[in-house]
């Protein structure tokens, strides 16, 4: 659950980063924190965990709640595969329109880092989630 917050901590950071960077330039004892949050490439990096962590977040509400049954809980699983999927070309093209905070605060700065954080995600969930989805069956829709 500790991701959750987390990742909502960073969505408000990036929504305030104008404010933050006022408040840093006040402080005498702020300059190295001021210099990192004006590095283009480190904000690129919150800006995009902001965004992935918010499509986490987003599943992990989606999976909670009084009265979820086994097939709604597999239906958003599939879905979130299939998301991941799209997430993964967006990043790859550079497109970008899953990744609005990446995209309006950091310029649409896109690494190879992000890019195969993305890949590594989707398999991993997929490999998780595989026996769920397709119990040795040749029609699986994880391949």
């Amino acid at each position: 659950m500790g991701w959750l917050s987390k990742g909502k901590a960073l969505e408000r950071f990036c929504a305030l980063l104008d404010e933050v960077k006022i408040f840093l330039r006040s402080g005498k004892r702020a300059a190295d924190h001021l210099v990192l949050i004006e590095d283009d490439e480190f904000m690129a990096n919150v800006a995009f965990l902001a965004d992935t962590f918010g499509h986490l977040n987003k599943l992990n509400l989606q999976l909670q709640g009084r009265g979820k049954t086994i097939v709604d809980i597999v239906e958003k699983l599939q879905s979130f595969t299939a998301k991941l999927a799209l997430l993964d070309s967006d990043m790859s093209t550079g497109r970008l329109l899953h990744f609005n905070t990446l995209k309006t605060r950091a310029a649409g700065r896109v690494t190879g880092l992000m890019v195969e954080f993305i890949k590594q995600l989707r398999t991993n969930f997929a490999s998780r989630l595989e026996e769920l989805f397709c119990p040795k069956r040749h029609d699986c829709i994880c391949a």
